[in-house]
């Protein structure tokens, strides 16, 4: 049996990066392509969506310093694309589930969960 809860947007994205695809089916979650139930309740399991955080460049700026990052993303932000720079310097607004800056954080060694406490925090303050 396939356990799924939902979990926000993004979520058959995540399972489809794994070659794998749910539909209901009478009221019945099932997969569509034979793939084994375990793999698809594990695949739900590791899902954790992107939080929808909006804040401005200065709220993002003073959790990065009050969490004594700021330093490190401003390094690499100057060795980072065109657009990651463009995006972080002139941007009106900072969002969690911005693509371009989504890419930035792998990079920076920062876990999603570590992400959504830094926006977390900027929202605050």
């Amino acid at each position: 049996m396939i356990n799924y809860t939902e979990k926000g947007i993004g979520l058959h994205e995540h399972l489809n990066s794994f070659g794998l695809g749910i539909m209901q089916i009478d009221g019945v979650w099932q997969s569509v392509n034979g793939a084994n139930h375990d793999d698809i309740n594990a695949a739900i399991a590791s899902y954790h969506p992107i939080l929808s955080i909006t804040v401005s460049p200065r709220q993002i700026r003073l959790a990065l310093n009050q969490m004594q990052m700021r330093d490190a993303v401003e390094t690499f932000v100057k060795t980072a694309s065109r657009d990651v720079q463009d995006v972080w310097e002139f941007s009106v607004e900072i969002r969690r589930d911005d693509p371009v800056l989504n890419q930035l954080y792998p990079a920076l060694g920062l876990t999603s969960e570590q992400v959504d406490a830094i926006f977390m925090l900027a929202s605050t303050l």
